[in-house]
């Protein structure tokens, strides 16, 4: 064999080797979104199957505009529905169901774009499932009150979303995702608070005052819009008390704070998750994450004055937050050191 026919042979050898490889590297993701599918189908199966409609705002009377508030308030996923189900495409459940199996899709890989910043690899791959295998634990293994709310999963990849791109500073598609975001649950406004918290004495004041202005506009122009449509509906803007009851949520709240069996299941939000980043929060070195998570506090205090602590569904827009937290208490790769 010449010395020719010897180099030809290395090279095809090596181009195989390579091709092989790449091929593997390239099959990675194709295989985690074909994994991300048939899991985001199980769960909106299983959500739908195990819980019940609640009765003052079912699917077919959100669906209608006539659901009780605050409730119809959220309409960005009843209006999707009731469309795709008018236009005979297929049942007003299963348009809700669809609805939810993209939006568990759309959260993983919402999270993967969080997350860029601390793992690269197999492992950018794999720290999103954190954010899968945390679902269950608010949606549909607590059976205090298995109630099907269609807004949930979609305001936790809509948050998620919103909350990489505060990050990024991207606003051309931030505020799209956060109008988007406030048409499906006024919970959006928290990214407003995690912005300021975040950015207070990093941004010039005048720039800061700007984006919170534009955010209150846009936040505050969906909550007209929703009175102005659904303002007649039964039922309260605002929950201080259960419904057709002098029950307030404080104290009904203070009472699940002393019963063992309740507690344990509010802990039980995002499988416990959330512990390690309580005890390594100063081991957080990134400036974004660290100051973002100082919104939980205020999160838990608006559950106990206005909803159902032990209705874990509730705490879904802080997944991102706890799932952020806890990686970056385990990486400095990448990321912003400052104070």
């Amino acid at each position: 064999m010449s010395q020719s026919d010897a180099d030809e042979n290395v090279t095809r050898d090596r181009l195989g080797t390579d091709t092989g490889v790449v091929g593997r590297s390239l099959s990675l993701p194709y295989i985690v979104f074909a994994v991300v599918v048939l899991y985001a189908w199980y769960f909106a199966r299983l959500r739908y199957a195990l819980n019940a409609e609640f009765p003052l705002a079912t699917l077919q009377a959100l669906a209608d505009g006539t659901a009780y508030k605050p409730f119809q308030f959220r309409a960005l996923v009843p209006w999707i529905a009731g469309w795709v189900s008018s236009m005979g495409l297929c049942d007003l459940k299963t348009a809700y169901m669809a609805i939810e199996g993209v939006s568990v899709v759309w959260l993983f890989y919402a999270l993967r774009y969080l997350l860029r910043d601390y793992a690269s690899g197999w492992a950018r791959e794999g720290l999103p499932f954190l954010g899968l295998y945390a679902l269950p634990w608010n949606y549909i293994l607590p059976r205090d009150i298995p109630i099907i709310v269609p807004s949930d999963i979609v305001a936790v990849a809509l948050f998620t979303l919103g909350l990489a791109l505060l990050r990024e500073r991207r606003w051309v598609w931030f505020y799209p995702v956060f109008l988007i975001g406030t048409l499906n649950r006024e919970t959006m406004i928290f990214l407003l608070i995690i912005f300021v918290l975040v950015e207070w004495q990093r941004m010039a004041k005048r720039q800061l005052a700007v984006h919170a202005g534009i955010m209150i506009i846009l936040w505050g122009g969906v909550k007209v819009l929703m009175n102005a449509l659904y303002g007649g509906n039964p039922g309260e803007t605002i929950e201080i008390y259960h419904v057709g009851s002098q029950v307030t949520h404080l104290s009904t709240n203070l009472e699940m704070l002393v019963s063992p069996a309740r507690l344990l299941v509010i802990l039980s939000s995002f499988g416990f998750l959330w512990v390690p980043v309580l005890f390594f929060y100063r081991r957080i070195p990134d400036r974004f994450a660290r100051r973002a998570l100082w919104v939980v506090p205020l999160y838990v205090i608006m559950i106990i004055l206005i909803g159902n602590m032990n209705e874990v569904r509730v705490w879904g827009e802080m997944l991102a937050l706890v799932v952020l937290g806890l990686l970056a208490g385990f990486s400095s790769t990448g990321v912003d050191q400052s104070a």
